[in-house]
């Protein structure tokens, strides 16, 4: 498993004062070749991006990805296991990634702020996003300053809580228990817009599913950035994943989303070398996952139900949906799980199926190996979703999460102080729907090494 830093990009001469972290939901290595991204490679030109960089987890999700680029662990390790609800034992409740009551956070290593904090005590950390889980996870529970809007929810689309948002307008909260910065408080975004480009025309658009929310988020940065003075700013971008999900990977609002992208990592640029920092200061840019189409489906419980195996659908507690599923089992007896197991592997399109326990499983089933993550972890074909629960249809034609490299491609870029100049590195001849091995997932690039990367160039 991939846990130790890249030590040949480090450049020991320099050690870096301030850090911005910009990780940028489902922006896949693709899209860097596919788009003109000027300020983007302007980044990589002072330093180094890897083309075969992967997700750490399956399910490469949003929160499995935030977790383990802050705590520098895997699902087993921080139990953050998806972005949906996980079923709890005990309770026989659904939790989230956090308590929405207490403020209580549910992952279990310590973040990239409380590290930043354990070496020097005084800095400012700060962590901004539209949506919750990316400012959340990315600041643990160790920031001075976290804001974020909403929870997005994943069972459908376009489904937006919180207390950040109004009828009218989207704005800043902040974790329970703490006080919004005044200088957040007035900041507001319209709830709708008009969202026009070349090739597009969409009228009254909730702005949280247009790229026009980043630039809500990056106003609200550069904020934080001109009142903390941060040393660590840690910047959540949403609009690629957003615009995927709705329409695909190559639609012209794509290149609309990758623009504002660019656009948005040039004002941070911009702001930094204004207050003179540019030379002492780290850039590191990446995502959480990739991103794949995958038009067809599975409806597990028909399937089952056909097979006559109705005690196993109605052994089901709590299941999770998408490009990899998982089912929560009220009776998880050993016995009964290799009986459901034995079943679901017979389903057609379903590639594999495992208990999460099972030691001799792959890579990405040991690596979720959690007490939080489903009792049985499924792999469809890849172009295949599992449904949720009661569903006839699939929420999103274009989706991710299982080990497959479209999946788990993601965008790895380290800039500027402390780093080597060493521009695009790394082979990229892995094929969209290859299967990352168990030896691939441990030569390849990924997540956990941004940390443990961070601590080498900080030299600490």
């Amino acid at each position: 498993m991939s846990t130790q830093p890249l030590d040949f990009i480090v450049d020991e001469r320099r050690v870096p004062k301030h850090i911005f972290l910009i990780v940028v939901d489902a922006m896949k290595y693709d899209y860097l070749r596919r788009h003109q991204l000027p300020n983007i490679q302007a980044l990589v030109a002072n330093g180094v991006s890897f083309e075969n960089a992967i997700a750490s987890n399956v399910k490469a999700e949003t929160a499995p990805g935030f977790a383990t680029i802050s705590t520098g662990t895997y699902v087993k390790d921080h139990g953050i296991s998806g972005s949906s609800d996980w079923y709890d034992r005990e309770s026989k409740d659904l939790k989230y990634i956090f308590d929405e009551t207490t403020g209580k956070l549910f992952m279990e290593r310590p973040g990239i702020a409380e590290f930043i904090k354990s070496i020097e005590p005084s800095s400012k950390v700060a962590a901004i996003s539209s949506k919750d889980r990316h400012a959340l996870l990315l600041a643990g529970d160790g920031a001075d300053v976290v804001a974020y809007s909403y929870r997005e929810h994943t069972d459908r689309e376009g489904h937006f809580s919180g207390s950040g948002m109004s009828s009218d307008n989207y704005v800043w909260v902040e974790r329970v228990g703490h006080e919004l910065p005044a200088y957040l408080k007035d900041m507001k975004m319209p709830r709708r817009v008009d969202w026009k480009g070349t090739g597009f025309n969409h009228s009254d658009v909730d702005t949280a599913m247009t790229p026009y929310i980043d630039e809500f988020i990056m106003d609200g940065a550069l904020n934080i950035l001109e009142q903390e003075q941060p040393k660590l700013l840690l910047i959540g971008l949403v609009g690629p994943n957003i615009v995927a999900h709705k329409l695909s990977t190559t639609a012209p609002e794509m290149d609309h989303s990758m623009d504002v992208i660019d656009q948005q990592i040039g004002r941070l640029v911009d702001q930094v070398k204004a207050m003179g920092w540019m030379d002492d200061s780290l850039f590191i840019v990446t995502a959480d996952h990739g991103m794949a189409e995958k038009p067809n489906s599975i409806d597990l419980v028909a399937e089952l139900n056909s097979r006559g195996h109705e005690d196993f659908v109605d052994n089901i507690a709590h299941m999770y949906k998408g490009a990899a599923g998982g089912l929560y089992l009220h009776d998880n007896k050993q016995e009964v799980i290799d009986e459901t197991v034995a079943a679901l592997r017979k389903i057609e399109h379903v590639s594999g199926a495992w208990h999460k326990f099972d030691s001799e499983a792959p890579w990405f089933i040991r690596r979720g190996a959690h007490k939080r993550s489903p009792d049985i972890i499924i792999l469809p074909e890849f172009r295949y979703q599992i449904l949720p629960l009661g569903a006839k249809d699939v929420v999103h034609e274009t989706t991710h999460g299982a080990p497959y490299f479209d999946d788990l491609s993601i965008a790895l870029i380290f800039s500027g102080c402390g780093v080597n100049r060493l521009g695009t590195v790394g082979d990229n001849d892995i094929a969209p729907d290859a299967l990352i091995t168990d030896e691939q997932a441990d030569a390849l690039p990924e997540q956990t090494q941004i940390r443990s990367t961070l601590q080498r160039i900080l030299q600490v």
